[in-house]
């Protein structure tokens, strides 16, 4: 499986330096604007995505097909996706934390928030999307994946305003500081369970 990695590495380099033009960007408007949590957010969403992206490339240059011919079973095909996605979620989370600690006026004070925050918006992306990419290919993963965000983002609405005015402020600050180990952990738990479905999903495809 090494093998797979090491290819989607050079793939990364070679092919999606667009994304890094984008990652820049909201790179740029952090350092601008230490405190702008909405910038490192997109950063990270921008990079949780590449493992699809890397998909797409092998869907449309045939890779797919052609790597059935090599000594790799459809769970390391699968596993090599997800692992590529914690390691562009671990390098992420380095520059951001490197950026939240040496940047003046950041948000050194809220790192473990930051980071968590940053965690789960590279990871639960590709969790999301990685299944149905390997189902039903990445054109129409894309599709179901944006009907998942749009229910995401009402369901939350729906909570935000049940909660809203329910909690004084010292419940909400202890929240505050159970988030990080509780977004952490919803975003390992989903990570897993992907991985496991899209495996499942994987073997059940002709390609």
């Amino acid at each position: 499986m090494k093998g797979l990695v090491l290819k989607d590495f050079y793939l990364l380099t070679r092919y999606c330096r667009n994304f890094l033009l984008v990652a820049f960007v909201f790179l740029v408007m952090y350092i601008s604007n230490p405190g702008n949590t909405a910038a490192i957010t997109m950063l990270c969403a921008v990079t949780g995505i590449l493992p699809i992206t890397l998909l797409s490339y092998d869907e449309r240059e045939g890779w797919i097909t052609y790597c059935q011919t090599l000594p790799y079973t459809k769970a390391q095909y699968v596993s090599a996706k997800y692992v590529m996605g914690l390691f562009v979620c671990l390098g992420s989370m380095v520059l951001l934390g490197l950026l939240v600690i040496f940047l003046p006026g950041g948000l050194v004070g809220l790192l473990p928030l930051v980071l968590s925050t940053g965690a789960a918006a590279c990871l639960v992306p590709a969790a999301l999307m990685l299944p149905f990419s390997f189902r039903y290919g990445t054109e129409k993963a894309r599709v179901l994946y944006f009907f998942c965000i749009g229910l995401f983002i009402i369901g939350m609405g729906l909570v935000a305003a049940n909660l809203d005015g329910r909690f004084d402020r010292e419940t909400l600050s202890r929240l505050v500081a159970l988030l990080p180990a509780l977004l952490c952990g919803i975003s390992a738990a989903l990570y897993g369970a992907s991985w496991l479905l899209s495996i499942a999903w994987y073997r059940r495809r002709e390609v």
